[in-house]
C-alpha cells in the first residue's frame, strides 16, 4: 500500500531498551476502512508496536506517519482527534463513575472549564450502547468486573470518534458473547470508514474479523497480508510452535484453525482407540483414558460441543466441524484414517442427531475393528438415544457381530488392553 493512501504507516521502526532489542525494522501500514490484526506469541513485540503507534513510546529509530504527517508533529490534543487507544491494562486509581470515564473520550473536543455539549453526551451514549454498558450508567468503576471495565475503556475510545483505533488485547477479559459483540462493533466501524488495528490472541477470531494480519515473531514482522496468506500451517508452526489443521468455513469462507496435539506414548499395552461421542457423553471416558495415557482420538464433533471442549482441554486429537455444518469430505477421510489405525471404536450414549448419525453410518461402512456401544454413560441407555436410521444401523451392526453392548467399565478395560469376557 502506498504511504500516501495510509491512515497510519510504520517504517523501519526499532525499539531498544538497554541492550535488549524489542522491535527490529518493523514496517507496516493500514488504509482507511481496514481491520488489521496483530498476532504473535508472548514477547513478540505486539504491545510495544501499539505503544509506538500511539506515541506512548518513542522508537529508537524509524518513522511513523498518521494521515501522512509525522506523529511527533501532532500536539496531544490533535493526536487525540486522530486516534483512540484501548490499552492492555489501565489502573482504576480514582473513584470515577462509568459516565465520567466515557466522557474523557470527548476531551479533545471540549473547551477548558466548559461543560460537555449535547453532541458530546450523544457520542458517549452511542458508545455505551455499542459496547453494551448503558445499564452501567451511574455506577462507580470500583464496582465493575474486569470484563465490564474493559468494555468501559472501549466505549471511551469509541466516544473519541477518531479515524483510527488502536486496541491492545481488547477482548482478553471478555466472555465469548461480548468478544463477538465488540469485534462486530469494530468491524462495523471499519465499514463506515474507520481504521482498526487490534492485538488479538485468538487466531480464529483474528481470521474471522480481520482484513489483514501482521504476524510478529521475536520483534520482527514474520508475515503480513490477508488471513489466507498469513495463517498457513508452516507459519503457525514456525511462530507458535503448534501444528494445526486449517479449514475453510463452508458458510463464511473464513479460515478456522484446529490444533493438532502430539500423542503421548501408550502405557501398559493400551490399545489405540477412536471415541465417537457428543453432548458431553464422552467426557468421563476421555478423562479416564487420558489419565491412563491411552492413545485415543475422537470425532467427528461440532466445535460447540462440550466433548470438543474436553478434547481440547486434554490435548486429545479431535476431528471437528463448525457448528451446524455438514461433515466434509476432508473430515470423513480423517475419520476413516483414524478408524483404520485404531484397535477398536467406542460409541457413547449420545443423542443421535444428524451429525452423529453420519458418524455412525461412516463407521458401519468402513470399520472392520471391534465396535463397543457403551450403555451406561450418564445413566442413559444407548437404546433410548436411538431412533429411525440410527436404530437400524446399530441393530444391523449387533446382528452382524460387528458391535457389542458393554458397560463403561468393560469399555475401559478393553481400551486398556485387559481381557474381556462376555
Amino acid at each position: 500500500m502506498d504511504i500516501t493512501e495510509s491512515v497510519i504507516s510504520v517504517t523501519d521502526v526499532d525499539v531498544k531498551i538497554g541492550t535488549a532489542e524489542i522491535l527490529h525494522k518493523i514496517s507496516a501500514s493500514a488504509g482507511q476502512g481496514m481491520f488489521v490484526g496483530i498476532i504473535g506469541p508472548n514477547g513478540s513485540g505486539k504491545s510495544t508496536l501499539i505503544h509506538c503507534m500511539s506515541r506512548t513510546l518513542n522508537p529508537t529509530t524509524g518513522n511513523i506517519l498518521i494521515i501522512g504527517e509525522e506523529i511527533e508533529k501532532y500536539s496531544r490534543k490533535e493526536l487525540a482527534k486522530m486516534l483512540g487507544v484501548v490499552p492492555q491494562e489501565s489502573m482504576r486509581t480514582f473513584d470515577f463513575s462509568v459516565d465520567d470515564i466515557v466522557m474523557m473520550g470527548r476531551y479533545p473536543y471540549q473547551k477548558l472549564l466548559r461543560p460537555p455539549e449535547p453532541h458530546d453526551r450523544e457520542a458517549c451514549q452511542k458508545a455505551m450502547a455499542l459496547t453494551g454498558i448503558s445499564h452501567l450508567s451511574g455506577r462507580s468503576i470500583s464496582t465493575l468486573s474486569g470484563g465490564e471495565w474493559q468494555r468501559v475503556l472501549i466505549a471511551r475510545a469509541l466516544a473519541q470518534e477518531t479515524p483510527l483505533l488502536l486496541l491492545d488485547e481488547p477482548i482478553s477479559q471478555l466472555d465469548i458473547n461480548h468478544q463477538i459483540e465488540i469485534l462486530s462493533v469494530l468491524q462495523s466501524l471499519t465499514r463506515q470508514g474507520s481504521t482498526v488495528i487490534c492485538v488479538i490472541h485468538d487466531l480464529n477470531l483474528a481470521s474471522q474479523y480481520c482484513d489483514e494480519i501482521i504476524m510478529l515473531d521475536q520483534g520482527t514482522v514474520y508475515a503480513v497480508g490477508t488471513p489466507h496468506k498469513v495463517m498457513t500451517q508452516e507459519n503457525i508452526r514456525a511462530v507458535f510452535g503448534l501444528d494445526v489443521l486449517i479449514k475453510t468455513h463452508p458458510t463464511t469462507g473464513k479460515l478456522y484453525l484446529l490444533p493438532i496435539y502430539h500423542k503421548k506414548p501408550i502405557k501398559n499395552g493400551g490399545r489405540k482407540v477412536h471415541l465417537i461421542c457428543g453432548g458431553g457423553s464422552g467426557t468421563e471416558i476421555m478423562f479416564a483414558l487420558h489419565a491412563a495415557e491411552c492413545d485415543v482420538r475422537t470425532g467427528i464433533l461440532s466445535m460447540n460441543d462440550a466433548d470438543y471442549s474436553t478434547s481440547i482441554q486434554l490435548g486429545i486429537p479431535c476431528i471437528a466441524e463448525p457448528p451446524f455444518s455438514p461433515i466434509t469430505d476432508v473430515s470423513r477421510s480423517l475419520l476413516e484414517e483414524s478408524i483404520g489405525t485404531a484397535d477398536l471404536v467406542v460409541f457413547t450414549s449420545m443423542p443421535f442427531e444428524q451429525e452423529n448419525v453420519d458418524n455412525l453410518r461412516i463407521v458401519s461402512e468402513c470399520c472392520n475393528k471391534p465396535i463397543l456401544l457403551v450403555t451406561d454413560c450418564f445413566s442413559k441407555s444407548i437404546e433410548n438415544c436411538m431412533a429411525g436410521e440410527a436404530a437400524e444401523i446399530v441393530n444391523r451392526m449387533i446382528a452382524d457381530g460387528q458391535a457389542a453392548m458393554v458397560t463403561s467399565i468393560e469399555a475401559l478395560d478393553q481400551c486398556l488392553g485387559k481381557e474381556y469376557s462376555s
